[in-house]
């Protein structure tokens, strides 16, 4: 587990620098790998925060977490009295809010889990909050 941990501790900091350099695509890419590394792991702290970066980068493409990834690392850390797993939880209850926000003023419906928000006519990601 070690290594593993340490690889996707190693990206997700690679797609903090990238986001911050304004390269999202490239951070995106460094993110969805911590992203699977982390969920392989079962470690949900690290995902959460990753699945945040993720939707900050904002053109992340099949990347980009949905609604049922945020209700699932949510579902786990519930179970966590951590104050760290707090702070997550709040972070994604907010980004659960502009997610509904966005899909109340677009008018675009849920989707089901394994689909993305997509708007119809338009085939393009909806914009993201930060």
């Amino acid at each position: 587990m070690g290594d593993r941990l340490i690889q996707g501790q190693s990206h997700y900091a690679i797609g903090e620098l990238c986001l911050a350099r304004g390269e999202n695509s490239r951070a995106a890419e460094h993110l969805q790998r911590a992203r699977e590394l982390f969920d392989d792991l079962g470690s949900s702290l690290w995902l959460a925060k990753t699945l945040i970066q993720l939707l900050e980068a904002g053109e992340a493409g099949d990347a980009t977490p949905g609604v049922d990834d945020i209700d699932r690392v949510t579902a786990v850390l519930a179970n966590s009295d951590s104050k760290e797993a707090g702070r997550l939880l709040r972070s994604l209850a907010e980004v659960r809010t502009a997610l509904a926000s966005v899909q109340a003023s677009s008018g675009v419906a849920w989707m089901t889990p394994s689909s993305r928000f997509m708007v119809d006519e338009q085939q393009q990601r909806l914009p993201r909050s930060s």
